[in-house]
């Protein structure tokens, strides 16, 4: 190892991910109905869907043509496909996602040169014995083997 980053926060990083990320919100509907009876259904997601009497079905993403589609992936999976088969829906999925506004980290300017306890927001970092490193234009302290 030549090199080893250390990130601004590093001490909270995981809470920082988890505040960083997307809000997203998942829900199932269930339906087991014939597919031509399941009405309008959203336009973006993925239905679960099967040849009537079957006990298995495939996902397959919502949207214009969804019987064919299916028929298409059940064709591929299972190297036939029946288009004059009833279809049964057995569930819908969908998310709905809230884009987080992008957060900025940046911390104080450091430089290190070990042996050195350098203590960051949140966390120390050692450096051991023949490393040295700075911060870069993202708060991130990179470390180096020095001769």
């Amino acid at each position: 190892m030549t090199t080893v980053l250390v990130p601004a926060a590093a001490g909270v990083l995981s809470a920082l991910g988890l505040v960083a990320a997307d809000e997203r919100r998942d829900s199932v509907r269930s339906y087991v109905l014939p597919l031509e009876d399941a009405g309008e259904l959203p336009r973006e997601g993925e239905a679960d869907i099967r040849y009537a009497g079957q006990s298995f079905e495939l996902t397959v993403p919502l949207g214009p043509g969804l019987a064919g589609r299916f028929h298409e992936a059940h064709e591929e999976r299972y190297g036939y496909a029946d288009s004059a088969r009833a279809l049964e829906l057995v569930a819908v999925r969908t998310a709905e996602i809230q884009q987080t506004p992008p957060i900025e980290i940046t911390g104080p300017d450091h430089f290190a040169r070990g042996p050195e306890a350098l203590e960051l927001e949140g966390a120390t970092a050692w450096i051991p014995s023949g490393w040295a490193g700075e911060t870069d234009l993202h708060g991130t302290l990179v470390l180096r083997r020095v001769p």
